[in-house]
């Protein structure tokens, strides 16, 4: 039985997608395990949170949060920018995880 007294999800997939995503960058030598762990504790917890204010605050739909991102990933391969292709990839594997943790979460207190 899920724990309803928590009114936010927990965010287990979006931590798994992200560190899964991670990993695929080192270990393809694209990113330094440094850079990786960085990116797995501070770059998770504001990726999360601009995501969500996205979603709440700004009240964008779901797939208007995907579209974003996906433009900024394709512009930024267009342009050869590096670092901005990691970011909008991370947010995309992230928001995809998060997609999934929103789902599960009303599904048990549904």
């Amino acid at each position: 039985m899920a724990d309803t007294t928590n009114p936010r999800p927990l965010l287990a997939h979006a931590h798994e997608a992200a560190d899964e995503y991670l990993m695929r960058k080192v270990m393809d030598g694209s990113m330094e395990p440094g850079v990786a762990k960085g990116m797995a504790t501070n770059g998770f917890l504001v990726t999360t949170r601009i995501l969500s204010e996205l979603r709440t605050r700004d009240g964008l739909s779901e797939q208007a949060i995907t579209d974003a991102f996906q433009s900024r990933l394709d512009r930024a391969r267009t342009h050869w920018d590096v670092r901005s292709v990691i970011a909008a990839e991370f947010a995309l594997a992230v928001w995809d995880g998060m997609q999934r943790d929103l789902a599960e979460y009303l599904r048990s207190v549904g």
